[in-house]
Parts: C-alpha cells; structure tokens; sequence
C-alpha cells in the first residue's frame, strides 16, 4: 500500500496534473501528504480571493477558506502598516558624523522617496 500511495503522491504530484493550489491543499489535508500543504498553501496566499474559482472554495470547506482569507488579510493589514510607516533604525554607528536624529530624518525622507 505504501508503494502505492507514494505513486499517487508523485503522479498526482506532477505539474502536468495541473491540480489547483487549494485542490492540492484539500487533497495533502485530506489524505496527509504533508508535502503539499505548505507550497499550496502559499500559493493560494499569492492568489487574492476573490480569484479563487468557486469549486476550489468547495473543496476546502469553510473553516480552511476562513484561514485562507483571513491570513490573506493579515498579510495585506501588515505590508500596509510597514508601507505607511516607516522604520526608524534602532541603532547608530559610532563612526557616523551625523546626529542620530539626523540619521532618523535621512531614513525617513529616504522611506517616502524611494523606498516605500
């Protein structure tokens, strides 16, 4: 049986199976091949939800499309909050001839110009 189950695990496994991510999450929850958990689960974290076809939302059930959009979510509130403010350095180097507010300022103009 366990010759078996690991041929269904690497053809089922293929990319020309083309199963969806949450496809493969139901099946890897379902049946535990624990291999597949976590790249699908990733993958649909890359997908926005309302991009989720509807027979992929029937096979994960409820309960795991509620962990689906509410990591989505998550995920969303804490790039936003890193965006919208940003990081002040926590430490200064001793060789710096600037202030350290000089520095912080420096970052910050630097944060809304060019990297955020």
């Amino acid at each position: 049986m366990d010759i078996a189950r690991a041929f269904a695990i690497q053809a089922l496994g293929a990319p020309n199976m083309g199963l969806s991510p949450a496809y493969r999450l139901s099946l890897g929850l379902s049946y535990h091949v624990s291999e597949w958990i976590e790249p699908a689960f990733k993958d649909l974290m890359h997908t926005p939800a309302n991009r989720i076809p509807t027979e992929d939302f029937v096979h994960l059930g409820p309960l795991v499309c509620h962990l689906v959009a509410s990591t989505q979510a998550e995920i969303r509130a804490l790039r936003l909050s890193i965006a919208f403010n940003p990081l002040i350095p926590l430490s200064h180097h001793p060789s710096c001839k600037n202030t350290v507010l000089a520095c912080q300022a420096a970052w910050e103009s630097a944060w809304w110009v060019g990297l955020a």
